[in-house]
């Protein structure tokens, strides 16, 4: 794959070798013998052959070796442009600054980790709030899930209320709550393994539908505990709304606001509309 261009599978055969078109130029052949061989290989050891569903592609996925700068090189030497950025926490590339790299090796001199409370993480948190005016406290955890889960069972504690809003199509986590689909009439499990009894206190609505929003508020206002938008763009008309109902709101797992901007996306959804930064924001 050339290294400016975007590319997708136009076909896909149970060979290694795979076809792709890039934009404008002629379908051509690349090779992933080695990824094909990592791929039977990890069939044998890891669930589907991936630890992620999102890292499943069919007939099976390049299996990348190592990162340089904005790209990443897999198992045969192919490099792509590399637009994942480990799903958010990738900032700086894959060519770290040779002062987060000292940073990191000096971290890990004193110890990898320790399982009880050090200066560092309060130094982190001192920062975060800093910066981000609508994070008063903060807790920190180790994936999307760990956070949606604990931020939804504080909106329940502290509103008193069951019901959770979530938008169709978007990443919420994995936990049971948020692993429902349909719509505010008639909602269920998104898989098995997910019990129904889930999908009760669960309100699936369309992603940017104001109207859909509204009427949710409007039939369920008194017992939403808590929206999650998972997008930039449904907040404005979220923490409208909210606010009037007393619940509250969270980002997208994953994608902490600051990424949106230095004191996160609560300032620009404050400058759109004011009542934006008058209601939880729990991440």
């Amino acid at each position: 794959m050339g290294c400016h261009q975007q590319v997708v599978p136009s076909v896909t055969t149970e060979s290694a070798n795979t076809t792709f078109i890039a934009p404008g130029s002629k379908a051509r052949s690349m090779n992933l013998d080695s990824s094909r061989d990592l791929y039977d290989r990890a069939l044998s050891v890891l669930p589907g052959g991936v630890n992620s569903p999102v890292r499943a592609s069919y007939p099976y996925p390049a299996f990348i070796q190592r990162g340089d700068g904005a790209h990443v090189i897999d198992a045969d030497g192919n490099r792509y442009i590399d637009y994942v950025a480990g799903y958010g926490p990738v900032l700086l590339g894959h060519s770290l600054p040779d002062r987060v790299i000292a940073a990191i090796q000096s971290q890990v001199s004193d110890g990898p980790m320790y399982g009880a409370p050090t200066e560092v993480e309060v130094e982190l948190a001192e920062f975060i709030t800093r910066h981000v005016p609508s994070i008063e406290m903060v807790r920190f955890v180790n994936s999307g899930t760990e956070a949606t889960t604990a931020a939804v069972r504080l909106a329940r504690g502290y509103t008193g209320r069951d019901k959770v809003v979530i938008m169709q199509g978007g990443y919420h986590g994995a936990q049971e709550s948020t692993l429902i689909e349909g719509d505010q009439h008639e909602a269920a499990p998104s898989s098995p393994g997910v019990p129904a009894e889930f999908a009760a206190n669960t309100i699936p609505v369309p992603f940017n539908d104001e109207a859909a929003v509204e009427a949710v508020f409007e039939d369920h206002g008194s017992e939403i505990a808590a929206v999650l938008p998972g997008e930039f763009a449904k907040r404005l008309v979220i923490s409208r709304l909210g606010h009037d109902a007393g619940r509250a709101h969270r980002a997208a797992p994953g994608q902490p606001g600051h990424r949106h901007a230095p004191a996160g996306i609560s300032r620009d959804a404050s400058r759109t509309h004011p009542g934006a930064r008058r209601t939880a924001d729990l991440r």
